[in-house]
């Protein structure tokens, strides 16, 4: 019998040749697996050399070791294993596995290929071993549904938050995601009743948008940001009406006046495309004055905000054509939240687990460059993009790649990916699709 769980496990890669170590907590000792250099010498296809030993910090000196040899009685090996210790990192990696009786990895060559060609969270040797002494958790109510015609294949995704769905019409759902130790939504609704404003950044396809309008519902009024925006669109102007005396021109109330006058939420998309006046016009909306001043209709006194109205803006800011937002208006817009993908959400939307987990290990490098870096995250994929890439796996893997990869045109980024979903698919894929190829 062996069951499903997700557990962490950690990995190095020593001259071509990964390992992998974890917790075989039935036996409460620490294992090492790797492909015993012997048998690749004498021509056998690599067989599997399985170590254990008794120690945590045992197994990370096994695991930097210069050769998979490690002898923890050997007081030189430990004393060399010491300074690896000091000096190196490992890679730690949280992943679904197969468990047999006796406490040990069914899937050890997929995972050791796995660690081979991706990139988990560097971790030193005794924060690693607290991440490997973790219980393993249940994993069976996290595996995604298969999508039809495929063989899913669930590793390296995380656990979704359990909250029940938000419908937000033409039969579509949200699934709320955890803010401030509660669903997301239930927070926006909070801080829209204490007169709040807040702002929402992340890439595309991310949510952003989703989360607001299941928030919200029919009391969002929107507004999409781009460089011809004017502040006239934004808070209103007079536009030419046909009527049976010729044409006439009538004052119509722009998306900030309308959300001001009617108590409503205003999304503005994508803000930071914007022009930058458009920060000094929403500046006494959202402070304590809560007030708007129409230059244009000077015979009308400021409009102040109806009890509800809220500003939720949102940006993108890995994108061309961008700027900087003030800092008096990211004073008052002052809730900022990050928005990213549950990847456990989009598993048990029935994304394919094998796309899962090429996300999730592009996400473990990308965070990790922009860490390495002091920068923002390189590109990995949205919800967005993963659902792209689910409805194209009928045409083949690199059309599913293609969809995947959309979003994206850094060169360096798309040959990692293209061999990040090689390594999941078992099928090479070119960084951009070709005709008649």
């Amino acid at each position: 019998m062996t069951i499903r769980q997700l557990m962490s496990v950690a990995a190095t890669v020593h001259s071509g040749q990964p390992r992998l170590a974890y917790r075989n907590q039935p036996a409460d000792t620490w294992t090492m697996v790797t492909v015993d250099p012997v048998s690749v010498h004498y021509g056998d296809g690599g067989q599997l050399m399985r170590t254990d030993y008794d120690v945590g910090l045992d197994l990370m000196r096994a695991l930097l070791f210069d050769t998979p040899y490690f002898d923890p009685r050997d007081s030189l090996d430990v004393e060399a294993g010491d300074d690896l210790l000091r000096a190196r990192t490992v890679d730690v990696y949280q992943l679904p596995v197969e468990i047999a009786d006796d406490g040990h990895l069914l899937d050890v060559k997929e995972l050791l290929q796995l660690v081979s060609a991706t990139s988990g969270q560097p971790m030193r040797a005794e924060r690693a071993v607290r991440e490997l002494d973790a219980a393993p958790t249940d994993f069976d109510a996290n595996i995604p549904t298969p999508v039809a015609g495929v063989a899913a294949d669930t590793a390296h995704v995380q656990v979704a938050t359990g909250f029940d769905e938000v419908p937000m019409g033409g039969g579509r759902t949200y699934r709320p995601r955890t803010l401030f130790g509660m669903p997301d939504v239930q927070f926006l609704q909070r801080l829209r009743r204490m007169s709040g404003h807040a702002r929402l950044s992340g890439p595309p396809g991310a949510g952003k948008t989703s989360a607001v309008l299941a928030a919200f519902g029919d009391d969002v009024l929107s507004v999409q940001g781009h460089p011809d925006l004017t502040v006239a669109a934004l808070c209103g102007q007079y536009l030419p009406v046909p009527s049976e005396h010729g044409t006439q021109w009538q004052w119509v109330d722009g998306p900030l006046t309308r959300a001001m006058r009617e108590g409503k939420v205003l999304l503005f998309d994508e803000i930071n495309r914007a022009p930058k006046d458009v920060d000094d016009v929403l500046l006494p909306t959202v402070d304590q004055r809560r007030q708007l001043v129409l230059s244009d209709r000077p015979d009308l006194p400021p409009i102040t905000a109806a009890p509800g109205f809220m500003v939720v803006a949102t940006l993108n800011d890995l994108d061309t054509g961008i700027r900087p937002l003030s800092a008096a208006l990211r004073r008052r817009l002052n809730i900022h939240v990050r928005v990213d993908t549950d990847y456990g959400i989009a598993a048990e939307r029935g994304i394919d687990g094998r796309l899962l987990r090429v996300a999730q290990n592009l996400r473990t490098s990308g965070v990790d460059f922009g860490r390495q870096h002091n920068c923002d995250p390189s590109w990995y994929p949205q919800m967005a993009d993963l659902e792209g890439a689910a409805t194209m796996l009928e045409f083949g893997a690199q059309a599913s790649f293609t969809a995947l990869t959309a979003s994206t045109d850094d060169r360096g980024r798309l040959r990692e990916a293209a061999q990040v979903f090689a390594s999941v698919f078992g099928e090479q894929v070119r960084p951009v699709a070709e005709l008649g190829v």
